[in-house]
């Protein structure tokens, strides 16, 4: 608005106000001397209404102090990074508990700092994809390196703030200490083990000795028809060929069960012989390639993969119908590749979110040893398995 008025100040005096009013109207207000072709003196003054401005800055600090009160008394761990750099930018007391830091300590280091080394590069790798926008949040388990240099089990999930521009300005996760359950997971996991190596010596050295003695009297049999020229011979015959066949494949299930090859052979060792015994029990081609020396010292560690390898192939043979899968270890620089490969009909992409039993346990497996696992369509059809672990295990 201009409000014609006669010059009480000096040539050219600008004046602003700014203030609250007894009522409810919040203002700024400005002016701005001119003379008109008279030589009369106006004054120009500029109202500009700021109470919604006002409001947002109200309403942004109260949420602010609602979610610094969440924050400090959540019962998990929460903690805000650097998008680029990783670097610890807020934690609340939970996390300082998780991580036996104190906040001072952990605000002067990387989230990567403080996570194992087996985990650095799947975390990162994770992190960067939520930062460029590939995916809108993460969730991953990892482990962290307490400050007494004791490991602990964590559920981390993962989303990035971004300003008006996209741009990314922090990360805030939620950090829950998920030991216990990884230790209750550990022991259903040795027990599961143990009960079938059980069932698998029970096959070995009861069920097969008895279709051993079955095969020998159903020959025996036989010759004796064989003498009275009846024409049951070739029945018997076809007898004996069945209870072979039967008690291959259950030799071959029991080693399954019981991979003993895991601790005298080694990985590649008891993989080749996880191909010929699929072979038998299935009917299918089954083998295996390895480039590059690959030693798994850790048996534990082996007899992960050697169970995801297990895992993958009777998913492919049961569920995609495949009638060959290609075992392939591949060792890089710092890295081990097993790849799955196989000719069926693939699994569901995506994949579902509940999973079945088979792939929660190679999943876990996977985290266990510090593995990423992996599924994708195969290049010529089928499905890929890619289990990606360290070299030094």
């Amino acid at each position: 608005m201009t409000i014609p008025r006669r010059n009480k100040g000096k040539k050219g005096a600008r004046t602003a106000v700014s203030g609250v009013s007894k009522g409810k109207f919040v203002a700024e207000q400005s002016a701005q001397l001119e003379r008109d072709a008279k030589g009369a003196t106006l004054w120009h003054g500029f109202v500009d209404g700021i109470n919604e401005r006002k409001r947002i800055e109200v309403k942004l600090r109260e949420e602010e102090d609602q979610f610094r009160a969440i924050f400090e008394i959540a019962s998990i761990g929460m903690a805000q990074a650097d998008p680029q750099t990783g670097q610890f930018l807020r934690v609340n007391q939970k996390m300082c508990t998780i991580t036996g830091y104190s906040a001072d300590e952990l605000l002067k280091v990387r989230v990567s700092e403080v996570t194992h080394p087996d985990d650095r590069q799947r975390d990162w790798g994770e992190f960067q994809r939520v930062v460029s926008g590939m995916v809108p949040h993460y969730h991953i388990e990892k482990r962290y390196i307490r400050k007494d240099r004791s490991l602990v089990w964590v559920n981390v999930n993962m989303t990035v703030i971004r300003n008006s521009l996209g741009q990314p300005v922090r990360t805030i996760a939620t950090v829950e200490d998920i030991t216990e359950r990884k230790r209750l997971e550990q022991e259903v996991l040795e027990i599961s083990g143990q009960e079938l190596t059980r069932i698998g010596q029970e096959l070995h050295d009861n069920i097969c000795q008895q279709l051993v003695g079955t095969s020998m009297f159903a020959e025996a049999l036989a010759r004796d028809l064989a003498k009275e020229s009846s024409a049951n011979a070739l029945r018997a015959l076809e007898i004996v060929a069945y209870t072979r066949h039967a008690l291959a494949s259950l030799r071959a299930m029991a080693h399954g069960l019981t991979p003993l090859v895991v601790e005298s052979e080694g990985l590649t060792g008891a993989l080749s012989k996880l191909a010929e015994n699929i072979q038998e029990m299935f009917f299918i081609r089954c083998h295996c390639e390895f480039a590059g020396l690959v030693d798994i010292r850790d048996e534990s560690a082996a007899l992960h993969l050697y169970r995801i390898a297990q895992e993958a192939i009777s998913n492919a043979v049961r569920h995609g119908g495949a009638h060959e899968v290609c075992i392939r270890l591949q060792a890089q620089e710092d890295r081990v590749s097993m790849v799955i490969r196989d000719n069926g009909s693939g699994i569901p992409q995506p994949l579902p979110q509940t999973p079945g039993m088979g792939l929660r346990s190679m999943r876990y497996r996977a985290g266990l040893i510090g593995a990423t696992l992996e599924f994708r369509p195969g290049p010529n059809g089928g499905n890929e398995v890619i289990c990606t672990f360290p070299k030094e295990l």
